[in-house]
């Protein structure tokens, strides 16, 4: 995903932190977040971090598959 609408960017970025919806997303879910807000060169630190810690939380969870995309992505 490439879109470069500053307005939807907010708008997930709200939802994400703001309202705390980070939490019902599942690991593969949020790194594809992740790798997509790289990709876009969008995100905040608060965002990243909260990614970051989620991962590093629920690091026996994490396949091979969720380690390179988060590689990717960060």
């Amino acid at each position: 995903m490439t879109l470069q609408d500053n307005e939807f960017w907010e708008l997930v970025e709200q939802k994400l932190v703001d309202e705390g919806l980070h939490r019902y997303f599942e690991l593969d879910q949020l790194v594809k977040i992740l790798v997509n807000l790289a990709n876009v060169g969008r995100g905040s630190d608060e965002l990243i971090e909260i990614i970051e810690k989620t991962l590093i939380k629920h690091r026996k969870a994490i396949t091979p598959e969720i380690a390179a995309n988060a590689r990717h992505g960060f």
